[in-house]
């Protein structure tokens, strides 16, 4: 029931008994204790939708044990009991700057963590480098990854979107960091230490302000075996592909 201006009967939700996955994303929904119902605890997969409110009390999912998956748009009253859902292996989030994601690291099973929309300016709160999987889509004011060297069991990072961020340094060692994806980030002009991914095997890079004569100067792990680099130009893509065949990389 997602992006839907309204609906009736939406207490007839309570009545359904074995629902395991649920996706609620309602603008006019005035229910904001609709988590409190006892058959909606069950389930394995949880979207909360935004609403024109943004009112949903979110207290009543420190009794959702059994929620793997969560995606969470806008709301944040008392978003500290995300913490609780302990079987969360995949979390997604659009929320505003203003809120904590200190909770984040509470979730001890979680492996795919995405910041998609909202706000955020770096990713300071997070100390939970367990994390295999790291997605940061379109976030209002995100500047700087400083602590991305911690992240020591990362597999796989994505940037995209991201107008602010300037540079991208990887200080130590990340040894099970694969796959590295940046894309449309328009002021990224630096990126550095790429020769602490010496597990790395997939490399993209889309539209920065990376210049690439600079870039391939720089020692490359000997795991990298798909290079992709593209630029505004037709004709400098054509070249940049032409150099990277020769050094031996492909484009996928």
């Amino acid at each position: 029931m997602n992006c839907l201006r309204s609906v009736s009967n939406f207490a007839a939700l309570r009545e359904l008994e074995n629902i395991e996955k649920l996706n609620v994303g309602i603008d006019e929904l005035d229910e904001k204790d609709f988590l409190s119902w006892e058959n909606l605890k069950q389930v394995s997969s949880l979207c909360l939708g935004s609403s024109r409110k943004n009112n949903v009390d979110l207290k009543y999912l420190d009794e959702y044990a059994n929620v793997e998956s969560f995606f969470l748009n806008g709301h944040s009253k008392n978003i500290d009991a995300v913490g609780a859902m302990s079987r969360v292996a995949e979390l997604s989030l659009s929320i505003s700057a203003k809120a904590s994601i200190s909770f984040v690291n509470r979730l001890a099973k979680l492996r795919k963590f995405k910041l998609v929309l909202g706000g955020r300016d770096n990713l300071d709160e997070v100390t939970n480098y367990g994390i295999e999987e790291i997605e940061i889509v379109r976030v209002r004011g995100f500047s700087s990854f400083g602590n991305l060297g911690e992240f020591k069991k990362l597999k796989k990072l994505l940037i995209e979107d991201q107008i602010r961020i300037e540079e991208l340094r990887i200080p130590s060692e990340l040894p099970n960091l694969a796959e590295l994806k940046i894309f449309n980030c328009k002021t990224l002009s630096v990126l550095e230490g790429l020769h602490n991914l010496v597990a790395l095997q997939h490399l993209r890079i889309n539209m920065t302000a990376i210049e690439y004569s600079d870039f391939i100067k720089q020692k490359l792990p000997n795991s990298l075996k798909i290079l992709a680099f593209y630029t505004k130009s037709e004709k400098s893509d054509l070249e940049i592909r032409n150099s990277l065949d020769r050094l031996g990389y492909v484009d996928r």
